[in-house]
């Protein structure tokens, strides 16, 4: 208790204490938590200020950054603007233009397609009808296309187009065309190239690439080909045929194949690596090559042959760089210079395209408005130089085109030439010959400050250089045929000369009857007055039909037609090809001579007078890559003047190498010939004179020597001169391509109202069942059996005219293939001849298409009323398929009726004077009607054969009676062995049953002269005329 006392005394105030300072404690606690919390609020505060001052700061320090940003935006877009502000208005407008080409884009494709697909072996002429025909059907469907519609602007880059010329391919569109659908074919191109320009082309630009170039003959054409194919390099075959070799069918078919993730291809046995880098080109020199469908279809055939806008361009080069050198060698500078511009132009645009539609905000992209800003002062500085260049070239180009006529007259000759080959494909000129010949006229023609003289003696001379040089290969025949060509070419070229009247000369126009009566038959020609008819349509003898009085027969009857002048006032009113056109019509005869005069009217007298051979200037203008060779005649050997003039040369002797292809007996014929000057009332020796006078009295002899040099009849010479004319007109059309027919009408039209005709006047088949019961099969009548193989020849005929006709009719229109045998037809009826495929299953005949169908109508109309009114008293001779047959029919009946063998029996002939009818038949033998006699007349009066009228070359036989009889019986009388031919080609061949297709038999008819006599003139009689 003590202890606890004590120590509770001691404890008790300490209690107290504690209590005190614990209260105490708890005040100060109150008041410090107190201040805490006030410093806390003060903190926050402070806090919450330095953190908006934070973001003030912040946002202070954005603003100015983007105040920035948006200058150096501003900056940019400035530059921007200023530097493609210039472009708005050409982007503007090739935004329109594109938005067009975008509604357009499936017509153009379309049509595109289908030139490269399709017409790449075509012509121009043919191409440019496609495209207008496509273009016109697209539009009808409702198939958008750009109008004009251009190849070269849907799939050409003009860049690319540019350096394909600067590679030498000619400008002209066509020329371009053929470049794009090389470029665009999925086939290897197969070039149809006869002057070279694509194979040139080719070289000039693949060289860069190490291009190979091979040909089938060479001995390692393959390898060559392997390894071009293995390292991707260009190889050109060149100069191939119309068939290709095998090895090459993979290759061309592009047979790849891959093994190993490699391609390969597999040639001949080989099998080779093949890279896509590699191109193949195939080039051939026809002009007009067959290739078989199975070639056609694994090649792209594009046809290269020069067009008069890229020769003349050509040749307006050669002659600006001989005539101006300095200013053609400016111009090819600028030109290289003027596509090297273009083209970085274009990669400059290429790259601010790129850099304009790059993703994201373009003011952004400092690197790109430095691209741009320094392209565009690149783009402008190549700007200025193009605008100088351009200017520059303008120029040179005004100045170079002051010599253009002398290049568009010369592209025309150039073209004159080329269609020779149609004629006889001997007469083959290449491109290089010309532009050599071109070249020297350039330098020897006699040179002129004045350039419109210069232009002049520049034509004249190269002119009668060309037809000079192209006399030298030309047969006598065709010589006139190239003047009158080369006339009429530049005529055409100056729009002198329209294409209608120049067809018209050639055919006479096309139809199948004249509704118009003749007004003078007794000396005017159904013919003659059908074709004054159809020349009326022609626009410069509009008229002629009405105003076609009596006073023409002065012209008819004219020794000299061609020279006389016309009634008035067609004297006044017709003048050069329309002058031969109404010769044409009344005196065809004359056509030469007429020819003649309006070649020396336009051209000179030297166009008509070919120069003679000359070995030497021969010789000038060859050299060791173009030898000279002769083309002879029958009998004719130069090798004696040969080898003296190689001796004059200072080559005889050994220098001269000859080897013989043949044993030539020229020398020693002409050792057996000894001939000298004979009497002649017309030519003869003159007297010994002076060389120059013998020069003056042979170039004083007429051209055309006049028939009594020859002893002949006039008519003799109407014959040969109407044979001249046409002979001249037939290779004339050859060189013609097909174009407009008459009245403004197309060839297609034309023919389409030419079948339609016929079709209409075609009478149908003969009923052969209805024949057979008609006219059975008797011994005693031996025509039922005649008549029944005529009407079985004619049915046959007469089918493939109606065929042939009603598919044309529907090829014209698109429903059946125009095949080739097709397109020979159409090619036939629009020169008025009649077509091969009809002429293989008919009778032999002459005539233009008009006279044979109406022949074939009078023929068939002959057997219909023999058939309704049984056989006639008189025989149409003429209208017979196989005459002989009939002959042979008149035989058999005589010679059964009187039990004579057929072999003992022969003919009798007895003319009548019976013109035309005969009541009844004779009691044997046959009458027949429907002969002509040329070279000669029968004479009603005498009874006997007589000489020819003036001007009347054949004579309407009157009704002859072909009496049988037994050959040794017959009584010998003056006569003269006429033989009779079915036309006047007076030839033919031997047909399978030992008849000629020609030759009918030989009547012989009472005559007053000798046989001689009427052999030298030639006589004999026809079934059927030429017209």
């Amino acid at each position: 208790m003590e202890v606890y006392d004590r120590v509770a005394k001691v404890v008790a105030p300490k209690k107290e204490s504690l209590a005190i300072a614990e209260q105490e404690l708890s005040v100060q606690m109150e008041k410090l938590n107190t201040k805490r919390a006030e410093l806390k609020a003060v903190l926050d505060k402070l806090q919450s200020l330095n953190d908006e001052f934070d973001a003030m700061t912040a946002k202070k320090e954005q603003l100015e950054e983007n105040i920035d940003i948006c200058s150096k935006k501003l900056d940019r877009a400035e530059k921007l603007i200023d530097g493609l502000g210039g472009e708005k208005d050409r982007w503007s407008e090739a935004a329109r233009e594109l938005g067009q080409l975008y509604d357009n884009v499936t017509g153009d494709v379309l049509l595109s397609s289908g030139i490269v697909a399709y017409l790449g072996a075509f012509t121009v002429d043919f191409r440019l009808e496609c495209v207008r025909e496509w273009h016109r059907l697209c539009l009808n469907k409702g198939i958008l296309c750009s109008d004009p519609f251009s190849l070269s602007k849907t799939l050409g880059q003009p860049v690319t187009i540019r350096n394909w010329q600067i590679a030498g391919l000619p400008v002209d569109s066509f020329s371009i065309d053929n470049g794009i659908i090389l470029s665009n074919s999925r086939r290897w191109p197969l070039l149809i190239d006869p002057q070279g320009q694509a194979n040139k082309w080719i070289k000039n630009l693949e060289r860069p690439n190490k291009l190979a170039v091979i040909k089938l003959s060479d001995a390692n054409y393959a390898r060559t080909l392997e390894n071009s194919i293995q390292f991707g390099t260009p190889v050109l075959l060149e100069n191939v045929g119309e068939e290709l070799d095998p090895l090459l069918e993979p290759l061309l078919l592009r047979q790849v194949f891959k093994q190993g993730g490699v391609e390969y291809i597999r040639l001949g046995e080989n099998v080779i690596e093949y890279s896509q880098d590699f191109r193949f080109y195939i080039t051939t020199r026809f002009r007009n090559p067959h290739y078989l469908p199975e070639v056609s279809v694994k090649v792209c055939l594009v046809n290269f042959m020069i067009t008069p806008t890229g020769l003349e361009d050509q040749l307006l080069g050669i002659l600006a760089a001989r005539e101006k050198p300095e200013l053609e060698e400016k111009k090819n500078e600028l030109i290289i210079e003027s596509a090297a511009n273009k083209k970085q132009l274009k990669e400059i645009e290429d790259k601010i395209l790129e850099v304009l539609s790059a993703e994201g905000n373009i003011l952004e992209d400092e690197t790109a408005i430095k691209i741009l800003s320094s392209s565009k002062t690149l783009s402008e500085e190549i700007q200025a130089k193009q605008e100088v260049a351009s200017a520059t070239e303008k120029e040179i180009d005004e100045t170079r085109n002051g010599y253009k006529p002398v290049a568009f007259h010369s592209s025309i000759l150039f073209f004159c030439i080329s269609d020779l080959a149609n004629i006889e494909p001997m007469y083959q000129y290449s491109l290089t010959w010309f532009i050599n010949l071109y070249t020297q006229s350039i330098a020897n023609s006699v040179k002129s400050t004045d350039l419109q003289e210069r232009i002049a003696n520049l034509n004249d001379h190269f002119t009668l250089s060309i037809y000079n040089n192209v006399c030298r290969s030309l047969f006598e025949k065709d010589k006139l045929l190239f003047s009158i060509l080369l006339c009429i070419g530049l005529l055409k070229g100056r729009g002198e000369v329209e294409d209608e009247s120049w067809r018209f000369l050639l055919t006479g126009g096309v139809a199948l009857e004249n509704p118009h009566p003749n007004p003078f038959p007794s000396w005017l020609s159904d013919k003659s007055w059908g074709e004054i008819v159809r020349a009326s349509n022609l626009p410069e003898l509009k008229g002629l039909m009405n105003d076609f009085s009596p006073e023409w027969k002065t012209l008819y009857d004219s020794p000299t037609p061609h020279e006389t002048k016309f009634p008035n006032p067609w004297e006044m009113k017709v003048k050069g090809l329309h002058r031969m056109i109404v010769l044409r019509c009344i005196r065809p005869d004359k056509i030469v001579p007429a020819v003649q005069n309006f070649i020396t009217d336009k051209m000179g007298q030297q166009y008509i007078e070919p120069p003679t051979f000359d070995l030497a200037g021969s010789f000038s203008d060859s050299h060791c890559c173009a030898p000279l060779i002769f083309v002879l005649s029958p009998g004719a050997d130069p090798m004696a003047g040969l080898l003296k003039f190689a001796e004059d040369k200072g080559f005889g002797g050994s220098r001269c190498q000859t080897i013989s292809l043949g044993q030539g007996q020229g020398p020693i014929a002409a050792k057996m010939i000894d001939q000298k000057f004979s009497s002649s009332p017309l030519y003869y020796a003159p007297p010994h004179g002076e060389f120059q006078s013998y020069i003056d009295y042979i170039r004083s002899l007429p051209i055309i020597p006049h028939p009594e040099v020859f002893g002949l009849h006039e008519n003799a010479d109407i014959t040969k001169d109407n044979q001249e004319t046409f002979q001249l007109f037939d290779s004339i059309l050859l060189t013609l391509p097909r174009m407009t027919g008459g009245a403004g009408k197309s060839p297609q039209q034309v023919i389409d109202e030419l079948a339609r005709d016929i079709l209409t006047k075609l009478p149908p088949d003969f009923n052969m069942e209805k024949v057979m019961h008609l006219f059975p099969v008797v011994y005693e009548e031996s025509m039922n059996t005649v008549l029944r193989q005529e009407l079985i020849r004619f049915n046959r005929l007469t089918s493939v005219v109606r065929s042939t006709l009603q598919n044309i009719k529907k090829a014209l229109k698109g429903l059946v293939v125009m095949s080739s045998e097709l397109e020979n037809v159409f090619d036939n009826m629009i020169t008025g001849k009649v077509p091969a495929v009809w002429a293989a299953k008919s009778y032999p005949s002459l005539k233009p298409l008009g006279g044979y169908i109406n022949d074939l109508l009078a023929r068939l109309k002959f057997f219909q009323d023999w058939i309704e009114n049984k056989a006639p008293p008189v025989f149409w001779i003429s209208g017979f398929y196989f005459t002989q047959s009939f002959l042979t029919g008149v035989s058999q009946n005589f010679a059964r009726k009187y039990t004579i063998p057929i072999d003992k029996l022969g003919f009798q002939f007895e003319v009548l004077e019976e013109e035309d009818t005969m009541s009844q038949k004779p009691d044997d033998g046959a009458y027949v009607k429907g002969l002509f006699m040329e070279g000669a007349r029968w004479d009603r009066e005498a009874k006997v054969i007589g000489e020819s009228k003036p001007k009347s070359l054949y004579d309407n036989l009157p009704i002859i009676w072909l009496k049988p009889g037994e050959t040794l019986k017959f009584k010998l009388a003056p006569t003269y062995a006429a033989p009779v031919y079915k036309t006047s080609a007076r030839r033919g061949t031997l047909s399978t049953t030992g008849h000629s297709t020609n030759y009918v038999l030989t009547m012989q008819l009472p005559s007053d002269k000798p046989e001689s006599h009427w052999i030298n003139r030639g006589v004999a009689i026809l079934c059927q005329l030429d017209d």
